[in-house]
């Protein structure tokens, strides 16, 4: 049985998108609510097809619902919040999950817009030296000779891991050895 993985809670001030990816609805009504929500706080933006009908069941055609739910999933914000959570862990898997897109839109954000992928690389950079300082903080800290050995304590979820920083940092490595031999 596959467990479920609950998103992030949306932090204060955090931006919600109302998005029409199938059926229209009423704007007064999304208006209504959108106030409701920006009274506690949060930023909310409504796709232009909310109240649109195509075949008098359709919030637009099948190019401007796409068109409409692409220009949120790429915006910016999202693109701002992978970036904070990759510098920070270097978890491709980790930093999409927290933006809302799987790690496959990741790789595919990646290819396809240059920026993007410089970011990446850039985030990944920085990634690199804080998870490196995290280690050897961690090592500096480590039980002192003569302790218990063997005492495995798994690791809180988001707490630092040294076995992931390590697998990490040879991936980094592994990754500049490949681009040197291009």
């Amino acid at each position: 049985m596959r467990t479920l993985i609950a998103p992030k809670a949306l932090p204060p001030n955090g931006t919600i998108a109302v998005c029409a990816a199938s059926g229209p609805s009423e704007r007064a009504r999304i208006i209504e609510a959108a106030r409701h929500l920006e009274a506690r706080g949060y930023r909310v933006v409504i796709a232009g097809n909310v109240d649109h009908r195509h075949r008098d069941y359709l919030a637009g055609s099948d190019a401007e619902r796409l068109a409409e739910l692409n220009h949120y999933l790429r915006s910016a914000d999202n693109d701002a919040i992978f970036f904070a959570h990759l510098r920070e862990t270097g978890n491709i898997t980790r930093a999409a999950r927290a933006a809302g897109f799987g790690r496959r839109a990741a790789y595919d954000r990646r290819k396809l817009r240059p920026g993007f992928a410089r970011r990446w690389e850039a985030a990944l950079d920085e990634a690199e030296i804080s998870v490196a300082l995290q280690l050897a903080a961690e090592l500096a800290n480590a039980a002192p000779a003569g302790a218990a050995a063997g005492t495995d304590v798994a690791a809180a979820p988001g707490a630092f891991d040294p076995r992931l920083a390590l697998a990490f940092l040879e991936w980094r490595e592994r990754q500049r050895e490949k681009r040197q031999k291009e």
